[in-house]
């Protein structure tokens, strides 16, 4: 199944109450606080009713910015622990 990554970038104080906004969305199955650039990943897995969630995400008070990246392929070797 095809899936989506996105980069998150929220305004001040607001990526906990994004992250909540993003786990009620159809198909996003990850999503992380994260530091550097961006301020919270998120994994989307890209079925039929899940492309709408693309679209949803522009209507999420507290987003600033956002980057979606399509996955082109699965990962060819996962890295353990």
């Amino acid at each position: 199944m095809p899936k989506a990554i996105v980069l998150v970038t929220t305004d001040f104080g607001s990526d906990d109450s994004v992250i909540e906004e993003l786990k009620t969305l159809e198909g996003v199955t990850v999503a992380h606080k994260v530091s550097g650039l961006y301020d919270i990943l998120a994994e989307i897995e890209m079925n039929d009713a899940a492309k709408q969630t693309v679209f949803q995400l522009r209507n999420i008070n507290g987003i600033r910015s956002m980057v979606l990246l399509m996955v082109k392929e699965q990962p060819v070797m996962a890295i353990a622990n």
